[in-house]
Formats: structure tokens, sequence, C-alpha cells
């Protein structure tokens, strides 16, 4: 089935991604997103928490918007559109996941089991902004710059800094690892003991981190390394940092913009729900987008210090009605 609609603009895509990066590279607009991403998932059925994160990605992106472009187009679906919002005359669907994989059309497929699809192919008529925010992921990571151990090859497994990661049974001797991000590579800059880092508030990180790119530096939980030793001492270089390398091109959490061909003729798989697209495309499709430029990176450290009391939506609700009765008394 060929569901084509308007064509794509890269230009706008570009805009997009430009404004959105923006944006999130300030840390009023990150923190309370990124904090979201824990309280609405641990708190939801995931197409719950999937619908909620997408309405809080429009209203922290149409606040600065309004603020910083005042003119700018930016608005939300009225009807069954099918897209979710329009930027700069562009409209694009916003799909958020824990896994890479989303979907196309909520239909059943046929068969047994309903895993044959009805629609072999699917065609994206607007850009997808898919927000992938893994709960953890382990990397495997190989030292490429001097190090106290000489000549000789350090390797090992780290994860991204996130609530779960943290809830996992740990060697001992892990650490943290504060850093910038380049493509693959990671260049350590601080380094801190876990038992020491636990008991920092969200002030304290930001201290220590200091005014930096939030979006371009991240934490790694660093927990094996090889061949064995202390794994600050093998980080520790004392006279140029330490740079790491990623090994396994690994997809990074953040915002992957989907255009253009990527999203033209993708296959189809489906279950008893719905006709989506398989991880091996998904992915596929978002290293073309972090090849291109598409990607932003979303640290998701500042999670850990999420208020997890739910919102009051009462009050929300609670505060229209009073500004608009108080307006009329006003009268």
């Amino acid at each position: 089935m060929s569901n084509k609609g308007d064509k794509l603009q890269p230009e706008s895509v570009r805009l997009f991604v430009d404004t959105t990066r923006q944006m999130l590279n300030r840390e009023e607009f990150l923190f309370p997103y990124i904090w979201a991403q824990r309280q609405y998932r641990d708190d939801n059925y995931q197409m719950a928490s999937a619908s909620l994160l997408e309405d809080l990605f429009f209203d922290t992106l149409g606040t600065y918007t309004k603020q910083q472009f005042p003119g700018a187009s930016f608005s939300r679906r009225q009807g069954r559109e099918p897209w979710d919002y329009e930027f700069s005359g562009v409209e694009f669907s916003h799909k958020e996941g824990q896994t890479p994989m989303f979907t196309a059309v909520w239909q059943a497929g046929s068969g047994e089991r309903n895993k044959t699809p009805i629609y072999e192919f699917w065609d994206y008529s607007h850009p997808i902004t898919f927000v992938y925010t893994p709960p953890s992921m382990t990397i495997d990571w190989e030292l490429l710059s001097p190090n106290q151990l000489g000549n000789a090859e350090v390797f090992g497994k780290a994860k991204f800094l996130t609530p779960r990661s943290l809830a996992q049974r740990l060697p001992e001797n892990s650490v943290i690892a504060y850093g910038k991000l380049s493509g693959d590579f990671f260049t350590v800059e601080l380094i801190f003991e876990l038992r020491e880092f636990v008991d920092f508030s969200i002030q304290d990180v930001r201290e220590r981190i200091g005014s930096s790119d939030l979006l371009s530096s991240d934490f790694l939980l660093i927990t094996h390394i090889s061949p064995n030793g202390r794994i600050s001492d093998s980080l520790d270089s004392q006279n140029d940092p330490t740079t790491i390398h990623l090994k396994n091109n690994p997809f990074l959490p953040g915002i992957y913009v989907l255009a253009g061909d990527e999203i033209m003729n993708v296959p189809m798989e489906s279950n008893n729900k719905a006709h989506f697209v398989p991880r091996a495309e998904v992915l596929s499709r978002m290293d073309s987008a972090r090849k291109d430029g598409r990607f932003i990176h979303l640290p998701l450290w500042p999670s850990l210090y999420a208020d997890m009391t739910p919102p009051n939506l009462y009050m929300i609700q609670r505060k229209q009605f009073d500004e608009i009765f108080q307006a009329r008394k006003r009268i």
C-alpha cells in the first residue's frame, strides 16, 4: 500500500534538526524533557507514555520556537492526519521508542498468528522524528590514546548512565567517566568512583562538568576493563586526554530524523495488532540519518534526578479555569 503525500523538503528538515538541537542544548529545555523519559515510562503503558512524550516534545519545541522565533510556523495536527506537527511548512510524524522499532499502520497481518503482512511495503509521506531512548545498553570499547599501561591493548565494556544501568549488579571497581562524544569516540575529561557519584545531586553534577555543550557530552559507566587492573588508572592519562573508541558503531540515545528515500518502500512485518518496521530496517535508516547529520544525541543522565511524583493534572486544568474566570471578574 502506498501512502504518498507532499514532497519532502530537505532544507526545512535541516532547519527542524538545527532548531531542535539548539533548544535541547539549553538545560531548561533538555532536563525537563529527559526527566519525562523516566517519569512517563515508569508510570504508564508503552503507548500511553509514547503519547505523553510526543505531547511534551511538541509543547517544549513550541515554547522554544515562540520565545526565539516569534514568526516561525509550528502547529499541531487538527484531526486524523497521518502526521503530528508542522514545522516551517513541513509535516512531521513523531515516534518515541525504547527499541529500534515503530509502527506503520494499526492493522493486523494475515495468516498464521497474523505474521503475513497485508502490506508488504509502506511509503511514509512525511519525515519521521524518531526519539530513541534505550533504558540501558552495553557498549564494547577500546583505548586509543596513551595510558599508564604503556603499549598494552586496553578494552572493556561500558553503559550510558541511566537509572536502569545503575540498578544492575555492577563490579565493585566500576567507575563513571564524563567526556565528549564525537562520532564513535569518547574523550574522557573526568573520572568518578561509583560510590562517590551516587551521592551527588544534580547541582553537584552541573558544578563539576561546568558550562559544557550538553549534547556533545555524556557519562559512561565503565563496568569492565582488560587487562585486569584499576579502571581509573587505565583511563587516567597524565598528559593527554584519554580517548576510547566505541566499537561496533553503536546507536546512541537520541533523536533520529528520517526523511527522503529512507522512508519510501519500507519493508513491513506484522502481528495481531499492527504492521511495523522491523528492527534491522529501522537501524539501517537511523544509520543514514546519523551519517547525514540528522541526529541529535540525548544524554539520559539527568533522568537519574527526575522527581517521580506524577504531575497533578487537575491543577494544570484548574490554573486554566482560574485564569479564565478571574479575567472575567476584572472586566
